[in-house]
């Protein structure tokens, strides 16, 4: 499954999305710059900075399996929204579980 293959950023930015918070609010909370944490969530980093924290999520919730797939594929929500002829706000929703995502099944092709 997905959700055991996950890398240290990707979970991060799930962390941080469950929490409903920015990336400088995220930043703040481990101490850290805004810039080492981007390199954190993107799994990239510089020789000076320490290893990311160990986040533990526990399972994914369907929607968060989706946007893994987005996110390891490069696409921005508003890439996404445009090659399924939607808008950038009903990939928002479905990326927070508010609406169907039997678009995004289709799409990525489960």
């Amino acid at each position: 499954m997905l959700e055991e293959h996950l890398f240290p950023g990707e979970k991060l930015y799930l962390q941080r999305k469950r929490a409903k918070q920015t990336m400088l609010q995220s930043a703040l909370g481990y101490g850290v710059t805004l810039h080492r944490y981007r390199r954190w969530e993107q799994d990239l980093r510089v020789w000076s900075d320490p290893e990311p924290p160990e986040v533990t999520l526990g399972g994914l919730e369907p929607w968060e399996h989706y946007i893994v797939l987005r996110l390891r594929s490069k696409m921005r929500q508003v890439d996404l929204a445009n090659k399924l002829g939607m808008s950038r706000n009903t990939i928002v929703r479905m990326e927070q579980g508010k609406s169907p995502l039997k678009r995004l099944i289709a799409f990525w092709g489960e």
